[in-house]
C-alpha cells in the first residue's frame, strides 16, 4: 500500500451506501489484521471480531454505545479490535485502528472510527466472548455519493469558474503547527532544519484522524528524539485522547514504510538521557523515538 497517499486522501465517511461486503473482504480484512497489521507493542496480543448489519444488526445493537452522541452510523460492517490488558493497550488500538482504516481504503471501502466510552459494554452489546479489552471500533462499507457541492475556482478576474467539490475534510492543524524544537511551545524557526523524510512524516500525522479532530498532540524535536506529547484537553476523554495519540504514531510511521519495516520505531515513555524540555504540565511526553537512521 502507498501510505502516505492513502493518509492524504483519506476521509471520514458517515453515510454507507446498502451494499453488503463479501465473504471475500472480510476473510481479507482477517488476515491483514493478523499477518500484515502493524503494531506500536508486539508483544500486546489482539483480537478482531467483525459484525454485519445485515445479519447480526450491529447498528442497532451498538446504537447509544458508540459514536460521537451515541450515533453507530448503521454501517454494513463493524471491526472491533480487542487487545489484552496493558497500560498501553489504547495506544494499541489507535495504532492498528488506523492502519486498518487504511487497509479498507485500499480495497476500496470507506470507515469511520467510532468512539467508544465503554469498551465492555460493547463487548456485551455483541455478545463477544473474550478476555481481551474493546480498544476500537470501525464502521466500515462503500461510501455512498454523497451531493457535490458548488464552490468558486477563481484564478484571475477574468478566469472565474464555478466547479463541484466533494472534499468535506474538516480544517487541521498542519505538520508546521504540531511540531516543537527544542522545547514545548518553541516552534521551528527554520524548517530546512528538518530532514524531508521528518517533514513528510509530520505531514501524515497531521492529517490523521482524531476525536472532533481536537489533535491532541503534539511532536518535539530535541536531540536525537522525537518526541510525542499528548494534551490533557477538556473536550475529549483519558481514552480518545490515548487512542488519538495511538493513531498519529501509526500515520507516523505510516510514511517510512511499504510493509512493517518501521513498526516497533514508537518506544513507551521517556529515555533516561532525555534533556530539559520545559513545562510539561500542559503536554505530557508519551513516547519517543530515536532520529538516528531515519
Amino acid at each position: 500500500m502507498n501510505y502516505p497517499e492513502l493518509i492524504r486522501e483519506r476521509r471520514s465517511i458517515r453515510e454507507f451506501a446498502n451494499n453488503r461486503i463479501l465473504d471475500e473482504q472480510r476473510s481479507e480484512l482477517t488476515t491483514y489484521f493478523y499477518k500484515e497489521c502493524g503494531r506500536m507493542d508486539k508483544d500486546l496480543a489482539v483480537e478482531l471480531v467483525i459484525v454485519n448489519e445485515e445479519d447480526d444488526f450491529a447498528g442497532d445493537l451498538l446504537e447509544g454505545s458508540v459514536g460521537i452522541k451515541g450515533h453507530a452510523l448503521h454501517a454494513p460492517i463493524y471491526l472491533i479490535i480487542l487487545c489484552e490488558e496493558s497500560p498501553y493497550k489504547l495506544y494499541q488500538g489507535g495504532y492498528m485502528a488506523m492502519d486498518m482504516m487504511l487497509k479498507l481504503q485500499d480495497m476500496g471501502l470507506g470507515s469511520c472510527f467510532l468512539t467508544a466510552p465503554n469498551g465492555e459494554t460493547v463487548k456485551r452489546c455483541l455478545n463477544i466472548k473474550s478476555d481481551k479489552a474493546c480498544v476500537a471500533v470501525i464502521a466500515a462499507g462503500i461510501p455512498k455519493r454523497e451531493r457535490k457541492e458548488l464552490r468558486l475556482d477563481m484564478k484571475s478576474q477574468s478566469d472565474v469558474k464555478v466547479v463541484e467539490v466533494d472534499d468535506k475534510r474538516p480544517p487541521r492543524l498542519s505538520e508546521e503547527d504540531i511540531l516543537w524544537w527544542e522545547k514545548i511551545g518553541q516552534k521551528v524557526e527554520n524548517w530546512s532544519y528538518v530532514p524531508r523524510d521528518i517533514d513528510r512524516a509530520l505531514m501524515c500525522a497531521a492529517l490523521s484522524p482524531s476525536y472532533m479532530n481536537r489533535q491532541p498532540y503534539r511532536f518535539l524535536i530535541v536531540g536525537k528524539y522525537m518526541l510525542i506529547l499528548s494534551r490533557k484537553d477538556e473536550f475529549t476523554s483519558d481514552s480518545d485522547v490515548q487512542i488519538d495519540v495511538g493513531i498519529a504514531m501509526r500515520s507516523y510511521v505510516a510514511s517510512y514504510e511499504t510493509n512493517q519495516e518501521a513498526d516497533g520505531m514508537w518506544k513507551m515513555g521517556v529515555p533516561e538521557d532525555l534533556p530539559d524540555i520545559g513545562d510539561t504540565s500542559e503536554y505530557k511526553p508519551v513516547a519517543y523515538c530515536n532520529l538516528i537512521g531515519f
